[in-house]
């Protein structure tokens, strides 16, 4: 889905990721993988993780602005 619908539906988003090596053990013996994350949080970007470094992400949702832009739908604020 593209980041215009959670606009439309005023949906807040986020997903988070991983990055790194991780190790994990087969009946094989171990094997290696390399994890390339990108976490975000969906609609205004206030936030950006690359994915490269370890990082944390917050965001403080306001209900009370939520529902005055929701009004706002169509307009260009």
């Amino acid at each position: 889905m593209s980041g215009g619908y959670y606009f439309w539906v005023q949906v807040s988003l986020a997903a988070s990721n991983r990055i790194g090596k991780e190790v994990i053990e087969t009946e094989h013996g171990p094997s290696q993988i390399t994890v390339y994350g990108n976490s975000f949080i969906a609609g205004e970007i206030v936030a950006e993780a690359d994915d490269r470094t370890e990082a944390v992400l917050t965001w403080h949702c306001s209900i009370l602005r939520r529902l005055s832009r929701r009004g706002k739908v169509g307009e260009v604020f």
